[in-house]
């Protein structure tokens, strides 16, 4: 009888020693800051690393002229202006960015990667043309302005990456919004947040 009380309260005191170890593996889990919790907060962040570049562009189409011998036969070559405006976004892709957590000195590091451009759109209700150069004699289809349009889409897209001002504005808006994103979260307002 005296061995099974024993026995029992061996067993009771054990499951006493596993359910406390499992509490505080528990709280000590949900009070550190794992990479899983960061990729979680950060998530809502995917817009808020955007900066939009609003723009207007004239371009001009030139359309090409019939030619016979090498000659360039009247009335076949176009002249178009094309007005319109559009919108890039340039930003980063939050997969793309790394980062390390310090649990003893209460740091979290970013190393952004370069800014991309994440979106382009043509505000299709701006378009504007301006015939320079009538070609009574070819008509131009849609699909050459299309692709006209798509080059010069590309082009921005080029002249925007160029743009050193507009590339440290995004920077530091991601900083920003990155930031302000983890002072306001409860798991990361007590880390300091450094950026490289």
């Amino acid at each position: 009888m005296e061995s099974k009380k024993k026995l029992i309260g061996g067993i009771i005191a054990g499951m006493v020693i596993v359910i406390i170890a499992i509490i505080i593996v528990v709280i000590s889990f949900t009070e550190k800051l794992t990479t899983v919790k960061m990729l979680y907060i950060l998530e809502p962040a995917s817009d808020l690393v955007v900066t939009k570049e609003h723009y207007e562009s004239i371009e001009t189409f030139e359309g090409e002229s019939t030619q016979i011998a090498g000659v360039d036969i009247p009335f076949t070559k176009e002249e178009t202006w094309i007005h319109y405006s559009g919108t890039i976004h340039i930003g980063f892709d939050i997969s793309d960015i790394d980062f390390e957590i310090n649990q003893k000195n209460k740091t979290i590091t970013f190393t952004m990667p370069e800014p991309k451009i994440i979106a382009h759109e043509i505000d299709k209700d701006s378009i504007e043309s301006h015939t320079v150069k009538n070609a009574i004699f070819k008509k131009t289809s849609y699909e050459e302005y299309s692709a006209f349009i798509s080059e010069c889409q590309k082009k921005k897209e080029e002249e925007t990456m160029k743009n050193k001002e507009l590339l440290q504005r995004v920077d530091e808006n991601a900083e920003k919004a990155i930031k302000s994103l983890l002072a306001d979260n409860k798991d990361t307002k007590k880390y300091q947040v450094i950026f490289e």
